[in-house]
């Protein structure tokens, strides 16, 4: 297997180890590795230790389910409500600087969903980022922001069960996400809860 998948290196194990078979102590000297070799370990390696560094950036994995429903009822906490609303709006078209039902940019969204909550929030993903208490992954509850670095401050309104409604960016829709997600995963920044009030 390893002879297919690096032949200079399989090469390079047998000249060792026919060298160490013909037991020539003091005059073998051990020819240079092939040239292919450090470098097509170099591009394997390389990019698997950049994965695996990715990987371990973020806190402990987020596990979800595969589905989410979100119920809203006049009872229900503003959390919820600002879910609901938000996903109510998903198919919005995705306008820079957009904070209303034409179209809405990530900070947008989350401005107008608890504007008609009746709530005052901040405008811009960074303000909103300092105005949040913030909270572990796995305690977040609908209504609750995410923040991603990606590679600018970005924001969506979590809807639970590891979703969240967003306003991506340029020709794109509001839509729903996955915290999960590759993408998600690498950019992630944590997440909060907006004081209510």
């Amino acid at each position: 297997m390893i002879s297919r998948l690096f032949p200079a290196a399989f090469c390079w194990r047998q000249v060792r180890l026919s060298a160490a078979r013909a037991g020539d102590g003091g005059g073998y000297r051990q020819p240079a590795p092939p040239v292919g070799y450090t470098a097509a370990m170099r591009r394997l390696l390389v990019p698997c230790f950049v994965l695996l560094l990715a990987a371990c950036v973020g806190s402990s994995p987020v596990r979800v389910p595969a589905t989410t429903t979100i119920e809203a009822s006049p009872l229900a906490d503003v959390g919820g409500r600002a879910a609901a609303l938000a996903a109510q709006l998903v198919g919005t078209p995705y306008q820079f600087g957009g904070s209303s039902p034409s179209g809405f940019d990530c900070s947008g969204l989350v401005w107008y969903v608890y504007r008609e909550l009746g709530v005052a929030v901040p405008r811009t993903a960074a303000e909103q980022r300092a105005a949040i208490q913030r909270i572990d992954a796995a305690a977040l509850r609908p209504g609750d922001l995410v923040f991603f670095l990606t590679p600018a401050d970005h924001v969506g309104v979590y809807l639970g069960h590891g979703e969240f409604v967003h306003a991506p960016s340029s020709g794109k829709r509001v839509e729903r996400a996955r915290l999960d997600a590759p993408y998600f995963i690498l950019g992630y920044a944590g997440g909060g809860r907006l004081p209510r009030g």
